[in-house]
């Protein structure tokens, strides 16, 4: 099983055709390789585009179709002023569009304003909770990465809202690139809704709009809390609120998704 470091190294490799890779079934969610996989393939299209090392802002990504198979990576700059990069990618299959990402990427500026909503929920350590899956059914991709319940609610529990509060961590080598490990942590868990399932059902998700709130992070095989809030399900579509901290409590990801939901 290869490991996120090893995938992201056969993308940028000149002798396997540079952003080029046969997408391996052990990082697969069902025909597909998982969003955090695909985006952060499209990140690591448009950051070899750029060709500079500049903080990542913010990042739109839409779910066109299935990633599966040899994916292709295309990355243009839309725009390239002095402080910010607007990179549009494509992640392209034998069928076409599999995903598609819009990032920008800015340089920090000084600024008298600081301020923040965004304070971590008072939990237990990662080391003192519960596996969130406890022998329950989950996706092949989720093997990668470790799961502790932290509250929230149980997946697939026929809870009457979508909740789930989790410690996530890579269990491969995420490698250097840290801001496509965190992306691909960023989407480690399924959409909060499942909580609210009785059993297995197909969920996916179809837009993914996110906020890179800190410039400065490592992520290794640390902890991060990923807090994710089914804000309104309706006629077979889930929107949802997500936050991701650090261990020490930093804030370091506001997201949101629009999820397909066939339950």
């Amino acid at each position: 099983m290869p490991d996120f470091a090893d995938l992201i190294t056969g993308f940028l490799s000149e002798e396997n055709g540079s952003l080029t890779l046969d997408a391996p079934e052990s990082w697969s969610q069902g025909r597909t390789l998982y969003g955090g996989m695909s985006a952060a393939l499209c990140l690591v299209a448009a950051q070899k585009e750029i060709g500079e090392d500049i903080p990542l802002k913010s990042a739109l990504v839409t779910f066109v179709g299935p990633s599966g198979g040899v994916v292709k990576g295309d990355a243009t700059i839309l725009r390239k002023g002095r402080s910010t990069v607007i990179a549009d990618t494509t992640l392209n299959t034998e069928a076409g569009i599999g995903t598609r990402a819009t990032f920008v990427f800015g340089r920090d500026r000084d600024s008298k304003i600081v301020q923040s909503k965004l304070d971590m929920p008072e939990i237990a350590a990662p080391e003192d909770c519960p596996d969130l899956w406890g022998g329950r059914r989950r996706a092949t991709f989720a093997n990668n990465f470790d799961f502790k319940r932290a509250g929230g609610k149980i997946p697939m529990s026929g809870d009457a809202e979508g909740e789930l509060l989790v410690w996530v961590r890579h269990n491969t080598t995420p490698g250097p690139n840290h801001t496509a490990a965190l992306f691909a942590i960023a989407d480690a868990l399924p959409p909060a809704s499942i909580t609210m399932f009785k059993e297995p059902a197909p969920i996916s998700t179809i837009t993914w709009s996110m906020e890179i709130l800190a410039p400065d992070f490592v992520v290794n095989n640390d902890w991060f809390l990923f807090e994710s809030v089914a804000e309104f399900s309706a006629s077979g579509y889930s929107s949802q609120a997500m936050r991701l901290w650090d261990r020490n409590g930093r804030p370091l990801i506001a997201a949101r998704q629009n999820v397909a939901v066939f339950g």
